[in-house]
This record gives structure tokens, C-alpha cells and sequence, in this order.
């Protein structure tokens, strides 16, 4: 048996978009679900990033996510190649953010994602 850990650094309330600003010349994966890709929420997470960054989104978070939906995920990843993922929501987009991270590097799929906070998840709450 093994145990999967993926440290989260949680960031939340006004300084949280601050924070995305010191990103550049990056790739950013941005994980969420449908509504909040459609009700224009993730639009202030886009907002938030330096526009030297190239930004793509992954909109197919679930709660407890599928071997599809990751599989999805792993798909859109191997594509964009991410320095840096953003899960934007709650649980649903932190765990389909940490499947897509795990299986990823694991599988050869993808490079790891960058390592400057020691973490390859910023999670934005917006629950």
C-alpha cells in the first residue's frame, strides 16, 4: 500500500488575487467546475494573473473525481505543459487539481509543476 500526499497552500479573502500577480512568463493551468467557468467567477482569477502568462482552463471538476474526469484533466495537461496549477473553487476543484498533479508526474505525462512555494497546488476558496 501507499499514501498519496500533495501539500496545498489554501490562500483566501481580498489578498488571494494579489498574490496570483507574481507569476511571469508562466503557462497557468486554472482547474474548476462548469459553473464557475460559466457564471464568470474564474473571470477574476484571470484577471488576477500577469498577462505575460499564458492562462488555459480545465473546467470538468467534480466532487470526487473519476478516473475520466483526471483522465480529462491529464489529457489538457500533457498539452499545456503548467508551471503553476490553480485550483479555483472548493474540494471538487482541489482533488481533480491533485489527481491531474499526481498521475501526471507519475505517468511521464507532464513535467512537475513549479516547485517555488514547495507546492503544486494554489487553491483560491470561492465556496
Amino acid at each position: 500500500m501507499s499514501n498519496v500526499y500533495i501539500k496545498t497552500k489554501v490562500r483566501s479573502g481580498k489578498e488571494a488575487m494579489k498574490y496570483l500577480g507574481k507569476y511571469k512568463n508562466k503557462t497557468v493551468l486554472i482547474v474548476c467546475d462548469k459553473f464557475m467557468a460559466e457564471n464568470g467567477s474564474v473571470k477574476t482569477v484571470i484577471n488576477a494573473i500577469d498577462s505575460s502568462c499564458r492562462i488555459e482552463m480545465f473546467d470538468q471538476a467534480v466532487p470526487d473525481p473519476t478516473t475520466e474526469v483526471v483522465g480529462n484533466g491529464l489529457d489538457k495537461s500533457a498539452k499545456v505543459q503548467p508551471d503553476v496549477v490553480i485550483a479555483f473553487g472548493g474540494g471538487s476543484a482541489i482533488d481533480t487539481a491533485k489527481g491531474i498533479i499526481y498521475f501526471g508526474i507519475n505517468s511521464g505525462f507532464r513535467r512537475p509543476v513549479e516547485q517555488d512555494l514547495r507546492l503544486p497546488v494554489q487553491q483560491l476558496l470561492q465556496t
